[in-house]
C-alpha cells in the first residue's frame, strides 16, 4: 500500500480515504473502467494502488494518459470486457467511472447498470466497487439520452419515487447480495454500502449525487 495522503475533497476522495483507513483490502491491483483521458480520479488510483489497469474504448483517450510503471492501458469496451467470460486477473478495487446518461452503440448502455453485477465477478475476496450514482436524472436534449429517465426508473424500481440515500443503499445491497447467492463459488454474501456526497458540504447541501462504495465481504476494520 502506498502512503496515505490527506483527502480534503468530497465524494471520490472521501471514498478512497475510507478504503485506506477503514478497510482491510489489499492495494495491489485496481481497475479504472471508462478511464477516458485519465484525470484526477485515475491519478488518485495510481497514487493509491501498486498496479492500475486503465480501460477505455477509445485509443486516442488512452494515448493521452501519462504512462508510468504502475499503469497498463487496455483499449476495449469496458462493459463487454466485464460481461465476458474471458479469463482475467481479479482486482482488489474496481472504479466504474462510466459516462452520464445513455451511451455506446445505439445508446444501449445506461450509466453503470449494465456492468455493476458483472464487475463483482472480477473482484478478489475482499473487493470493493466504487460507482457514481445520479439520484436525480434530468431531461436531456441530446437524442441519445431520450430514454435515460425510463432506464433509470426501470433499474431502481419502487425506489425511483424516493431516491434517498437510505433507499438507494438498500437497492444496491439487494442487487449485489442476490447475485452473490447465485454464485457457485460464493466468497461471502456480506455486502456493505457506503454513500459519499459528490462534493463537500462547503459546496452546498442541495447536491443530490453520490459516490457509492460497495464492499463485498467482511473487509471493514
Amino acid at each position: 500500500m502506498k502512503p496515505v495522503k490527506e483527502m480534503r475533497c468530497g465524494g471520490f476522495y472521501d471514498a478512497i480515504w475510507y478504503l485506506k483507513n477503514r478497510t482491510l483490502i489489499e492495494f495491489d491491483n485496481a481497475l479504472g473502467a471508462f478511464a477516458g483521458v485519465g484525470g484526477f480520479r485515475l491519478r488518485q488510483l495510481m497514487e493509491s494502488f501498486d498496479n492500475v489497469v486503465a480501460m477505455d474504448i477509445r485509443q486516442d483517450y488512452l494515448s493521452s494518459i501519462t504512462k508510468s510503471g504502475s499503469i497498463y492501458c487496455k483499449c476495449c469496451d469496458s462493459i463487454e470486457y466485464l460481461n465476458s467470460s474471458f479469463p482475467s486477473i481479479n482486482f482488489d478495487f474496481i472504479h466504474l467511472d462510466n459516462p452520464f446518461g445513455l451511451f455506446g452503440p445505439d445508446s444501449k448502455y445506461c450509466e453503470h447498470f449494465d456492468c455493476l453485477i458483472p464487475a463483482v465477478k472480477h473482484l478478489t475476496n475482499l473487493g470493493p466497487i466504487l460507482t457514481y450514482v445520479i439520484s436525480s436524472p434530468y431531461e436531456h436534449d441530446e437524442p441519445r439520452n431520450a430514454g435515460w429517465i425510463d432506464r433509470h426508473r426501470k433499474f431502481y424500481g419502487e425506489c425511483y419515487e424516493s431516491m434517498t440515500v437510505e433507499n438507494l443503499t438498500k437497492v444496491y445491497q439487494r442487487i449485489i447480495e442476490e447475485e452473490l447467492k447465485k454464485s457457485t463459488s460464493v466468497r461471502s454474501t456480506q455486502v456493505t454500502v457506503k454513500a459519499f456526497p459528490r462534493y463537500s458540504k462547503d459546496c452546498g447541501d442541495s447536491l443530490t449525487d453520490y459516490y457509492f462504495l460497495i464492499l463485498v465481504g467482511d473487509c471493514e476494520k
